[in-house]
């Protein structure tokens, strides 16, 4: 009775007006505290369910929020007023954003960027098709919203078709990095493929994105290039200044026998904390920014894997499943309450499928992936879950999206977010790929022993002792 006592209770006070001792929503703090332990519990369990049914940990934390939310617990009294009452969510959701930075630097700093750089081009054609082609039919799925009605009498027709066209062709980028790197797929140059163009994508989203939204609140796109071109430079200062002047310091700072120093440690946390409050403040969300830093970390001496085995256990099982959770409590479903409703969600659903999909598909096979791998990078890419509801959030707060297309869209990113998976281990399990490519490396290697010894005469290798040639550190 304590804990849901109604929301203009807490906290409560005696007769005198003093706060009362007994109360466990008391303060702020207090509150933050029953809040996390809530989240936190349930998303435990739903995540033991998810992880049984081997579909994604990102997916059952977001899933977890619905449950706290309106949707479902909603509907115990006062349980929504008083632990997640709507609107009163400042502390919660400044925490768990502040937490979804750390788990973007984390990704950054996993990122291969030489495989990357072998990489470059196939990225770049695999992120351009699966952008392009659902910007356009995302552009057609929003004219179908207007035709219905789901939009507001006052809100642009632009404004409206650009946020959808987005929608539809943006990807998940945390979710989907957490699944290649829960698949161990990471280290692969096909995980690459998909991580790297799926960076692109959503890069490309958030320009287009923050050129709306300058457009809506400023009426015209000179902020819009602005955010460009900023952004852009951003980006070569991290590259070509930032990283090698890191480098530098990790010289001068280590220590023999630290693995990392204290002060080069709260550099780098002090450069994360700046990189994301930029990007932030040109209107590009701050979890770019923390991902580019954290791709331009150094990884000489294992440096980059210092840094986050002392990160990664605090940001992957306090703040994400903070801000899964909180992205769940948006959503109401029990909004999506006619056929026509339904219909339009489930058509949504599958034109995200195939928008995603087909492009990634012929893409893949275009820069010489086989069958099986191309079917693995169109599903993958189709995972949209967090980063859409980011940008469902934006068109929701700016007035632009009614909580009606909030809902059908949440119901696609959760749908195909989910089916990602699943439709991997169908078609090709991630085993099966690690295996691939380690034959396919070792075989490269074997060419290069092959070659080398037959080119041994040339190079004066038959008059150079077995012992010797066989103690040589090059194949």
């Amino acid at each position: 009775h304590l804990l849901l006592a109604p929301s203009d209770m807490v906290p409560s006070t005696d007769d005198d007006g003093e706060a009362d001792l007994f109360d466990p929503l008391r303060d702020d703090l207090s509150w933050l505290l029953v809040q996390a332990m809530v989240i936190l519990a349930l998303s435990a369990i739903v995540t033991r369910v998810f992880a049984y049914l081997q579909l994604p940990s990102a997916v059952a934390q977001i899933v977890t929020g619905i449950l706290l939310g309106p949707t479902v617990m909603g509907y115990i009294p006062d349980f929504s007023a008083t632990l997640f009452p709507e609107g009163d969510l400042g502390i919660l959701d400044s925490l768990a954003k502040f937490g979804l930075i750390w788990f973007m630097f984390l990704i950054g700093l996993e990122v291969n960027k030489d495989l990357m750089r072998t990489q470059l081009k196939q990225c770049l054609i695999v992120s351009l098709s699966g952008v392009l082609i659902p910007l356009a039919v995302g552009a057609g799925v929003a004219q179908y919203l207007i035709f219905y009605e789901y939009i507001e009498d006052d809100v642009s027709h632009v404004y409206f078709t650009l946020f959808i066209a987005v929608a539809m062709a943006i990807t998940a980028f945390p979710v989907l990095a957490r699944i290649i790197s829960e698949r161990g797929l990471l280290p692969t140059t096909l995980g690459v493929l998909v991580l790297g163009s799926a960076a692109i994508d959503d890069l490309i989203g958030w320009i287009i994105l923050a050129m709306n939204m300058a457009l809506v609140r400023a009426g015209n796109g000179l902020n819009g290039l602005y955010v460009c071109l900023v952004m852009l430079g951003f980006i070569l200062c991290q590259v070509y200044v930032l990283g090698p002047l890191l480098e530098r310091a990790r010289q001068l700072l280590s220590e023999p026998d630290k693995d990392m120093s204290q002060t080069m440690f709260l550099l780098v946390i002090l450069l994360v904390l700046f990189s994301a409050w930029f990007t932030e403040a040109i209107g590009v969300e701050g979890i770019f920014g923390a991902f580019v830093f954290g791709t331009v970390v150094p990884r000489a001496e294992a440096f980059n894997d210092v840094i986050a085995h002392r990160l990664e256990d605090f940001v992957v099982n306090l703040f994400l499943p903070m801000y899964f959770a909180l992205s769940g409590l948006k959503t109401q479903l029990a909004l999506i309450d006619t056929p026509l409703a339904w219909g339009s969600c489930v058509l949504i659903t599958v034109l995200a499928f195939v928008a995603k999909i087909v492009p990634g598909y012929c893409a893949a096979r275009y820069c010489g992936r086989n069958h099986k791998e191309s079917l693995v990078v169109g599903f993958l890419r189709n995972a949209k879950g967090l980063v859409e509801i980011v940008v469902l959030n934006l068109g929701l707060n700016l007035g632009i999206l009614t909580k009606q297309v909030f809902g059908m869209f949440v119901v696609m990113a959760v749908v195909t977010t989910i089916a990602a998976v699943p439709l991997v281990m169908l078609v090709h399990p991630p085993a099966d790929i690690i295996a691939e490519e380690a034959a396919r490396t070792a075989a490269v290697g074997s060419t290069l022993a092959v070659n080398k010894e037959e080119h041994l005469p040339l190079l004066g290798g038959l008059s150079t002792p077995a012992k010797a040639r066989r103690g040589s550190s090059h194949v």
